[in-house]
Parts: C-alpha cells; sequence; structure tokens
C-alpha cells in the first residue's frame, strides 16, 4: 500500500469533516487514534524504525530499557526489544495497549504496556526504569504541543532525560517545510508530504521547524548527541528527523538556530 493509499485509509473520518474544520479555524477534525497508531507504526519500519536504530548507536552501550511514549500498538518497541533490551510501551488509547499486549504474549519478549499519557508516566518517580534508559517518542511531541503548549512539551523532554543518571531520549518528528517547493514538487512531496501538512492542519497536531525544535531541546536544559535524517533511499526529502538528547552539561538556553 502506498503512503498516499495509507492516509486515505487512516485518515478516512477526518478527511470527511474537512468541510466543517476549513470553515471553522476554532473547529478539529477528530482521528481514531487506534487506528492511526496502527498504521503509523506500520509505516514507520521502513523509515523511522532504522532512524532509531541508529541513533541508539550513537550511546557509549548497550541500552537496558527502551520505553516508547506513545506507542501504538507496540510493532516498533518490540522490534527493537528483538535487539536485546526489556520495554515498556505507554500510550493513552486503550485499544492501543491491548493489540500491543497481544503482539507481545505472541512474541515472548520481556516488554510491558501500560494505559497512561506520558506525562503521567513520567511522573511516577520512582517507579521508572533504572540503569541505562532510552526515552522514545516518535511524532509525539507534536500532539502535545498543539494539545497543551510549548511549555507542556519542555517539561517532557526535561523530565524524559533527567528522572535517571544515565536517561536519554530519542525524538523522531517532521520538519514543518509547506513553502518550501524543492519539497512539495518532490515526488514524495506530492504523493506523501502534501497530505500529511494538510491533515496537521485541521488535526489537534502541530509540526514545527528544526530550528524551533532545537531551541526547545536547548531550553529543556538537553543536550542534542546527534542529529539524522532518514535514509535517501526510503525517503529522499529529508524532512523526518530524528535525534538523540541527553542531560545538558552546562545552562540550558546555549543552543538554538537551524539545522
Amino acid at each position: 500500500m502506498s503512503r498516499r493509499a495509507c492516509a486515505s485509509a487512516f485518515y478516512a473520518d477526518t478527511l470527511g469533516q474537512l468541510p466543517e474544520t476549513m470553515a471553522d479555524p476554532a473547529v478539529y477534525a477528530g482521528r481514531n487514534g487506534a487506528i492511526v497508531g496502527k498504521g503509523s507504526c506500520g509505516m514507520s519500519r521502513y523509515d523511522a524504525l532504522p532512524l532509531v536504530r541508529r541513533l541508539l548507536r550513537e550511546l557509549p552501550g548497550p541500552v537496558d530499557t527502551i520505553v516508547d511514549l506513545g506507542c501504538g500498538d507496540g510493532t516498533i518497541l518490540l522490534d527493537l526489544c528483538g535487539d536485546g533490551p526489556s520495554g515498556v510501551g505507554v500510550d493513552p488509547h486503550p485499544p492501543s495497549i491491548a493489540a500491543a499486549r497481544r503482539a507481545a504474549a505472541e512474541s515472548g519478549l520481556e516488554v510491558s504496556f501500560a494505559v497512561d499519557s506520558a506525562e503521567g508516566y513520567l511522573a511516577r518517580g520512582d517507579g521508572l526504569p533504572r540503569g541505562r534508559t532510552a526515552y522514545l517518542t516518535a511524532f509525539s511531541l507534536q500532539e502535545v504541543l498543539e494539545q497543551q503548549d510549548r511549555d507542556a512539551v519542555v517539561q517532557l523532554v526535561h523530565a524524559a532525560v533527567h528522572c535517571a543518571e544515565d536517561s536519554h531520549l530519542v525524538v523522531i518528528e517532521v520538519d514543518h517545510r509547506p513553502d518550501d517547493p524543492s519539497k512539495m514538487r518532490h515526488g514524495l512531496g506530492t504523493a506523501y508530504y502534501n497530505p500529511y501538512y494538510l491533515l496537521h492542519q485541521v488535526t489537534e497536531q502541530r509540526l514545527e521547524t528544526t530550528g524551533f525544535w532545537r531551541r526547545l531541546f536547548s531550553d529543556a536544559g538537553t543536550r542534542v548527541e546527534a542529529w539524522m535524517t532518514t535514509d535517501p533511499r526510503v525517503d529522499s526529502t529529508a524532512l523526518e528527523f530524528g535525534c538523540l538528547l541527553s542531560r545538558a552539561t552546562e545552562a540550558p538556553g546555549g543552543e538554538g538556530g537551524d539545522a
């Protein structure tokens, strides 16, 4: 199934709400979170998953635990845990967690799942994993940004890298460049990113530029250890990016600017 077909299949209800949402800027189109999460995980196996693996290799040693904040149906986390670490998946949609638990039972891997928000999970304090922990947010900070605000994202990112001495955060997001003809007229731009940007305008998700994210990560007291884009053989637009964040060794606010 092509990316355009995926968007049509998983966002059919959302697309049906376009007349109402485009007529009133205050109205957002709804989404079926479980179905969208399943579609996102399926597509991510070809772009985001290899990107996460490359970023994790930048750490000085193997990861003990991966915590996927917004895990969807759990398939990405299960693939990552097949490499050795234990895993925890967190998602606010009960149907997604139910599907993830079924998949984990079939895999035999040491992975647990919880119905919770990213903020709720990170607030557990002493109940969080110890050892080298990699937290993962794949296309989920954009939701916190729109549904709450920038400060909420700063707090979430700060909490993830400061909850233990050896915790890190892998972020996967998409650069927001709808006015860049070199991207929008690219083959994948016309087939996928044009409708992708449109959907984010009418749903409760907010895309931002890489410069915005770099400033936010600095304000959250983190250091960017690595910054990468997808394998050009999969997506040569370089719009999807990933970064590995660790606790900053100096006062936040010293880094920023565009990528």
